[in-house]
């Protein structure tokens, strides 16, 4: 199929060499991107902070194609805050500071928000800070808290 699409047309009056030649090119090119186009979905486990007791269970994933990183937390049971500030590990270095690389769904001082909390990767760094709402605001340090969320980022390597 990827074949189709990238079979280069060879000149009127090219030789047979000519011909291989660019279905050789076309092959090449095929199966270089359909390995970059397909990849595994793997696993990583992310250390949270600002937990006395972190999150626990749930699934961690990410696929990596080239340097981008499309990483997601979900399921996991709710942990116990201690801290006004949170973060989590990331699977790869991130290449550089960005606001809201994600968004999730949050648990505060132990009830979901309606509100969407905020990821910010650091600068050639695995931390990724998270926030409780779009705006930074501090999350309260007791409860129970957890989030769920999707990030996607550019790796160091």
């Amino acid at each position: 199929m990827l074949d189709d699409l990238f079979v280069p047309t060879p000149p009127t009056g090219a030789t047979t060499k000519q011909i291989a030649n660019c279905e050789f090119v076309a092959s090449a090119i095929s199966t270089a991107l359909a390995t970059a186009l397909v990849q595994t979905l793997s696993t990583w486990t992310p250390v949270w902070g600002g937990f006395s007791g972190a999150p626990t269970g749930g699934t961690a994933n990410y696929v990596k194609t080239g340097k981008m990183v499309l990483a997601y937390v979900n399921s996991f049971a709710a942990g116990t805050s201690n801290s006004t500030t949170k973060t989590i590990t990331l699977p790869f270095t991130a290449a550089r500071a960005i606001v809201m690389a994600g968004v999730g769904h949050p648990m505060d001082n132990s009830a979901f928000s309606t509100t969407l909390c905020r990821f910010d990767t650091r600068a050639n760094s695995t931390t990724c800070d998270v926030y409780k709402d779009p705006n930074a605001n501090a999350w309260t340090a007791s409860g129970q808290c957890v989030f769920d969320f999707t990030l996607t980022y550019e790796s160091a390597s």
